[in-house]
């Protein structure tokens, strides 16, 4: 399973996407929810093509509007917030006692997390427990979301041969 994912073309859903709604989005991710007022403070977009991406995010799915802002004069602003399960990151946590592989979305609530706890003294063995919970992981995935990327964290020390990371319980792997 995880190969097919490897080589998968860029989603429908971003070829929708420019650089301006990706920094909406951005602005939206880092602070869980943003007025249009702020999102045009950070990014520097005028209100008409704020009003323009904001909606088309809304169309796609993407956001949605969320509560109103309280305690201020005037008509109050209305939060946007992503929505869940649209984009997802997978982390992959290698150690030498266990293996974590992470699924969250873009709100950085956790969907799934998948841990197996052992004695991981070889590379082949870690790699191929990690495989195992990646297909299962990617099994369960649903269809309408878009995986953006895969961080992966190794225990271990840097070799002098070209950045290369080496366990100390298995040097050669």
């Amino acid at each position: 399973m995880h190969a097919q994912i490897q080589h998968q073309s860029v989603s429908e859903i971003e070829k929708k996407l420019n650089s301006s709604h990706k920094r909406v989005i951005e602005v939206i991710r880092r602070n869980r929810k943003s007025t249009r007022a702020e999102i045009a403070k950070a990014t520097g977009l005028s209100t008409q093509s704020l009003t323009r991406l904001t909606k088309h995010l809304i169309g796609l799915g993407i956001i949605s509007e969320h509560s109103r802002a309280e305690g201020k004069r005037g008509q109050p602003a209305i939060y946007l917030t992503l929505n869940k399960n649209v984009f997802l990151c997978v982390g992959v946590v290698f150690e030498h006692d266990r293996v974590t592989v992470v699924l969250n979305d873009f709100n950085t609530d956790t969907i799934t997390s998948y841990c197996e706890e052992g004695t991981f003294l070889s590379a082949k063995k870690v790699t191929s427990t990690a495989i195992l919970m990646l297909d299962k992981l990617f099994s369960e995935i649903d269809q309408n979301a878009t995986v953006l990327g895969i961080g992966v964290s190794i225990s271990g020390f840097f070799t002098n041969i070209d950045g290369q990371i080496c366990s100390q319980q298995d040097p050669l792997g």
